[in-house]
């Protein structure tokens, strides 16, 4: 189910809301002109590093089975990887909570559980628990 469009769309849509709220968690750090940097440069240092990070095992790149090949420049094993990804969500949710947004956190994070789910195939092929075990 990982690669189904719709999953895929989520994911999409989980990713740019999570920048979008990342930038307003750094404007509203500061009330000086440096407010500006933190509203785009928080976004673009998480964009760079979600870019920049990949793994080999994740089936999303796989370009036999419709991915994109990675055009990352550091390759981790896909524990890390999907720890980074848990780490931004709850970064998210934090910014969330940190701005008085509760109820849109627990609505953020029932999401990314719902798209978890639906890419179960992944977190296992990802986590090396889909190959026979002697």
């Amino acid at each position: 189910m990982s690669n189904h469009p719709a999953n895929r769309i989520l994911r999409f849509i989980l990713e740019i809301v999570g920048l979008i709220l990342i930038g307003q968690w750094g404007w509203r750090l500061s009330d000086t002109p440096l407010r500006f940097v933190y509203a785009v440069g928080l976004p673009l240092l998480f964009a760079a590093v979600w870019l920049l990070i990949a793994s080999e095992q994740d089936p999303i790149y796989d370009p036999d089975a419709g991915g994109r090949v990675p055009r990352a420049r550091i390759m981790v094993p896909g524990g890390a990887r999907l720890m980074l990804e848990l780490t931004s969500a709850g970064f998210v949710d934090y910014t969330l909570l940190n701005t008085g947004q509760g109820f849109f956190a627990l609505v953020y994070s029932l999401t990314v559980l719902l798209h978890t789910f639906w890419s179960l195939d992944r977190v296992f092929i990802m986590l090396e628990l889909n190959k026979n075990r002697p």
